[in-house]
């Protein structure tokens, strides 16, 4: 997972490791001395103790987080926007430390994690709440309030979805909105795709441009079902259904459609297609 000036990954010992520059590695490294590694350094919670192991990492734009086997969440990096969760906003974190709750507790019980450029979230286990902490860019936290732009703890999330029942089965952060998959059990047994946030070129899928703050379905009236997995790229959103066919919506661009932008769901046609040899000649 690759931010602006730094890298993480997980290594065979389950422990995160980064490379790049000082002060977003998590190793205690100061950013004004701007040292660089280019071979991973294990990032630490205090210095010579490494972090936990971990089954997830994840990393914005100067800052990262990583979610341990036990269910605990730890960021470190520049907490620029708040994107460290640790009650502070523009202070740097050179180690990793948890992020906290609305009762400044550490966040306890997370299943997943996702996060880019300045926002970061969990799901809990179980999918019944979901937490976002750092920028909320055009109501990236989906909870309806776009009053606070900056949050430096986890504030709740997804909250039009989750207090009426729905399970989040997966979620995707991106830089300027994100998106769900959800279910409600009894009721919508099949993941729904839903999004929010900064609406422009169409990228949430709903038929129109403007911004969200609270979950809005992806309009399914163009075929799309079944939709097994989501991937956001910065003006588009790309999703996977139960026969492996691509859709995509948003700027068009990156589908070779180069009419501006599609405001609901639409099969990339041609990917099963042998390649032109004008083309794809070596």
């Amino acid at each position: 997972s690759a931010g602006h000036k730094h890298f993480c990954a997980i290594d065979q010992d389950e422990r995160v490791v980064c490379a790049g520059k000082g002060g977003y590695r998590g190793d205690g490294q100061a950013p004004e001395t701007w040292s660089w590694e280019s071979s991973p350094v294990p990032v630490q919670t205090s210095e010579g103790v490494l972090l936990p192991k971990v089954t997830q990492v994840r990393v914005g734009r100067d800052a990262s987080c990583a979610l341990t086997t036990e269910g605990e969440v730890y960021c470190w990096g520049e907490n620029d926007r708040g994107a460290v969760g640790n009650n502070a906003i523009n202070t740097e974190a050179l180690y990793a430390t948890p992020a906290l709750g609305p009762d400044l507790e550490p966040l306890t019980g997370i299943e997943a994690i996702s996060g880019d450029t300045h926002t970061m979230c969990a799901v809990a286990i179980g999918g019944h709440d979901v937490w976002c902490w750092g920028k909320n860019y055009k109501g990236m936290f989906a909870n309806g309030d776009t009053s606070q732009p900056e949050h430096g703890v986890a504030t709740p999330a997804l909250t039009g979805l989750t207090d009426q029942g729905w399970t989040i089965e997966s979620l995707v952060v991106a830089f300027r909105h994100s998106c769900a998959l959800a279910k409600l059990e009894g009721l919508v047994d099949v993941p729904t795709p839903f999004c929010w946030g900064h609406g422009d070129l169409g990228r949430l899928g709903n038929g129109g441009t403007a911004d969200s703050a609270t979950a809005v379905a992806v309009d399914s009236s163009t075929g799309l079902s079944s939709v097994s997995a989501l991937h956001l790229a910065p003006q588009a959103t790309f999703a996977i259904d139960a026969n492996d066919d691509l859709w995509v919506w948003g700027d068009q661009d990156v589908s070779g459609d180069h009419s501006g932008g599609s405001f609901k769901p639409s099969p990339l046609i041609g990917l099963d297609q042998p390649c032109d040899p004008a083309l794809c000649a070596p």
